[in-house]
């Protein structure tokens, strides 16, 4: 029998991985609007099982500003550290709702790393973080050809005739050579 019980806990936890929320089974009260939520219309998160309310999720997605979002419990004397997963979110709210927190969380994660390098197509959304030793970053999203060194997509040219074609446009264009002028005039 005891064998029996390891097999159904094994196949239950093997069903519960398979989706991407899990459901209430008993009644909770939401720690934050305190609503009390019937079986199977509240979410137990993951990584900590703490249970919430559908709503007080989704409206926490729709305003984190981190690139993970945390789990809300909190009381008097503990704070949870634990973070909602991706699937959980993807499952909680509109496709819409979830591309906007996935552009939010790529605009952290940029900001936020050191050697990070955004591509020099416009309105495109790729990215990199590099090290030190690379000098080239392939799009994974328009699959341009970036240079680091000159922070410009120069494909077919190296560096130096790169830079000679900039300086060459320069002097060619003239509201360019005015703005140079200018510079020159000032102290």
């Amino acid at each position: 029998e005891l064998e029996e019980n390891r097999l159904q806990n094994y196949q239950n936890l093997l069903q519960l991985d398979g989706q991407h929320l899990v459901l209430n089974r008993e009644p909770i009260e939401c720690r934050i609007c305190l609503s009390d939520v019937k079986p199977e219309e509240g979410v137990v998160l993951r990584d900590c099982l703490h249970s919430f309310c559908r709503d007080c999720l989704k409206q926490l997605i729709r305003c984190c500003t981190d690139p993970q979002v945390p789990c809300p419990y909190r009381d008097e004397s503990y704070a949870c550290n634990s973070k909602l997963q991706e699937r959980e979110i993807r499952a909680l709210v509109s496709l819409d709702d979830y591309d906007k927190f996935l552009d939010r969380s790529m605009s952290v994660a940029e900001t936020s790393s050191e050697n990070s390098y955004h591509c020099k197509t416009a309105d495109c959304k790729g990215w990199c973080i590099y090290e030190d030793t690379v000098n080239e970053f392939r799009c994974p999203i328009c699959f341009k050809l970036n240079c680091l060194l000159c922070k410009a997509i120069h494909e077919g040219m190296n560096c130096k005739q790169y830079q000679d074609d900039l300086r060459s446009r320069a002097l060619n264009d003239s509201a360019a050579r005015r703005t140079t002028e200018m510079l020159k005039v000032s102290p």
